[in-house]
């Protein structure tokens, strides 16, 4: 699987004269989901009018969640699932996946409290969302306090003794 699409170019030839005469504000004619959900039904006519924005890749790129009524967000998607339309050297190829990965310096972010700046996790390219290894846990204000749930008390059974009072 190849790194996640995050421009595309739409087709459709009143979006691209449209994006070419506001460059203040759309400087390039690849866009991202959120610009092509704002163009959409106006400028831009169906999800799947987009391609790869790579010089020489041609392959057909949709745009999910573009229509205003979805609650998801939009993101780019290629159209073929099954056959690999990216040119060999797109950065979107399945190919080129692991060389885009290993080259990527680390991003550098990360989870932590904002109160006392104690890092959580760091986030990794290569390894996704992990631990850090020296984690410790101290109790303070910041911290969420995780308690364990108590044991259930059982149910004493009653004798064959006991006496019952007796409606009269």
């Amino acid at each position: 699987m190849a790194h996640l699409i995050t421009t595309a170019i739409p087709t459709d030839e009143v979006a691209i004269s449209f994006l070419k005469s506001n460059q203040v504000k759309y400087p390039s004619i690849d866009i991202t989901p959120f610009v092509a959900k704002e163009l959409y039904n106006i400028y831009i006519f169906s999800k799947r009018h987009f391609i790869c924005p790579t010089d020489g890749c041609d392959a057909p790129v949709t745009c999910r969640s573009i229509d205003p009524s979805s609650k998801n967000k939009p993101t780019f998607v290629n159209q073929s699932l099954s056959t690999n339309k990216h040119s060999s050297n797109c950065p979107y190829h399945p190919n080129n996946y692991l060389s885009v990965v290993t080259n990527e310096a680390p991003s550098g972010e990360s989870f932590k409290y904002l109160n006392s700046g104690e890092i959580i996790s760091d986030l990794s390219l290569a390894h996704g969302f992990q631990p850090l290894d020296n984690t410790t846990t101290t109790r303070t204000s910041s911290s969420p306090v995780f308690t364990s749930p108590t044991p259930k008390k059982s149910k004493k059974t009653t004798s064959s003794n006991s006496t019952k009072k007796e409606k009269k």
